[in-house]
């Protein structure tokens, strides 16, 4: 199993929360993690994981 990390660059209502696979954005090291709730701001920009 191995993890493919992409960015994502969207627009997000302040406060948004949305259901997504991440890894922390200061994170180097993506790692396969459940669905989690986060709050992300406005125009942030989301490192997400995918597992293989």
């Amino acid at each position: 199993v191995r993890a493919v990390s992409t960015n994502h660059s969207k627009m997000f209502s302040n406060n948004s929360i949305i259901h997504i696979r991440l890894t922390d954005v200061n994170d180097n090291s993506p790692q396969c993690d459940p669905h989690v709730n986060c709050t992300i701001s406005k125009n942030a920009t989301v490192k997400s994981s995918v597992c293989l």
